[in-house]
């Protein structure tokens, strides 16, 4: 520095004390957060848990029907014991106050879910059971015999998750937050849901393009609390077609 020159402010050593810092720094910090809090929170993705809490000491209403279900196991057992994945091909055709809605059955990539869904079909389970919950473009789900999504069969199976990709029309199994949970409720995607893949078991799809074009009629579903329908949807029958390979 030459003679007669003075320092910036930035060049004097004395200007900014650690005191100074401090407070510089709190006060970016509630800007910051200021910034945080004022964005909109992002949407979470649906989920299909669908869990109900319950935080008293006594059993809901629903715990309580939950109880009372039958375990329907030997009789979807005795309905599948001449299943033949080698030689036969099956599909499951759901008639329903939205259309015919044919699914055939992937059991190269999850035999226990086919079978599953074949016996309770076969036993008459589906028979006038609602669509309890419908959200467009993610999935509508059914197979609740409650009709509020906490009912099943009386007996679980074990998760077979696989690379098939949750498209619509795709077939797949409902569960809680425990992958071997998954009973009677199953759901057909109305759009790409990459998020579930790998998390649910896919193991059919929509057999030709009527029952795909039934299936994307559920996205126009007028939906009330709970993403229940407004309008009662339900499966009238359920059936089974085997044919050979």
């Amino acid at each position: 520095m030459r003679d007669g020159e003075d320092l910036s402010e930035f060049e004097r050593g004395s200007a900014i004390t650690l005191p100074m810092i401090i407070v510089i720094a709190f006060i970016l910090g509630i800007i910051s957060l200021g910034f945080l809090f004022g964005r909109e929170v992002p949407t979470p993705k649906p989920s299909l848990y669908g869990v109900y809490e319950n935080k008293s000491n006594e059993p809901s209403t629903e715990e309580v029907a939950l109880s009372q279900l039958p375990n329907r196991r030997k009789e979807v057992d005795a309905a599948i014991a001449d299943i033949d994945f080698e030689k036969k091909n099956y599909q499951v055709v759901l008639d329903t106050t939205a259309g015919k809605i044919t699914l055939d059955m992937w059991p190269d990539v999850a035999p226990g879910h086919c079978k599953n869904i074949i016996g309770l079909t076969k036993i008459g389970y589906y028979d006038g059971i609602i669509f309890h919950r419908v959200i467009k473009d993610f999935v509508c789900q059914v197979g609740c015999p409650l009709g509020n999504g906490t009912g099943g069969p009386g007996y679980t199976i074990d998760a077979e998750f696989n690379n098939k990709l949750h498209e619509a029309g795709v077939l797949s199994m409902a569960r809680t937050s425990d992958p071997n949970s998954a009973g009677s409720q199953f759901f057909i995607c109305l759009g790409r849901v990459p998020h579930l893949d790998k998390q649910y078991t896919v193991f059919g799809k929509t057999a030709d393009d009527e029952s795909l074009k039934n299936v994307l009629k559920f996205n126009s579903v007028k939906t009330g609390a709970g993403d229940r329908p407004v309008e009662e949807i339900k499966i009238k029958t359920a059936k089974v077609v085997e044919t050979d390979k």
